[in-house]
């Protein structure tokens, strides 16, 4: 699948899009999800993608937050918590 090739560690659209970092005026929340394994276990991932693929470190360190939550690579989808974090960056993205 095309996607597939672009998500590949060391992707041409991987290194593309995190060689310019966000302005500061932009914050973000990064998310990842551990499948409920431990984040610190080697090898661990969210059933499909390597945590040591999901965590660029400098995407961590250029985030307002980093959260992980103990789902699946398709269960974070769905995840009332997820979407919690998400209308909170949201709402703080654009304040009423």
């Amino acid at each position: 699948m095309p996607a597939w090739i672009d998500l590949a560690p060391g992707s041409d659209f991987l290194r593309r899009l995190t060689a310019s970092p966000l302005p500061p005026s932009i914050p973000h929340t990064m998310l990842f999800s551990h499948a409920g394994s431990s984040a610190f276990v080697p090898g661990a991932s969210d059933g499909v993608v390597a945590l040591s693929s999901q965590l660029d470190v400098g995407v961590q360190r250029a985030a307002a937050r980093v959260v992980g939550l103990p789902e699946t690579h398709v269960g974070i989808l769905s995840s009332a918590v997820a979407g919690e974090l998400l209308n909170e960056a949201l709402e703080s993205a654009f304040p009423r």
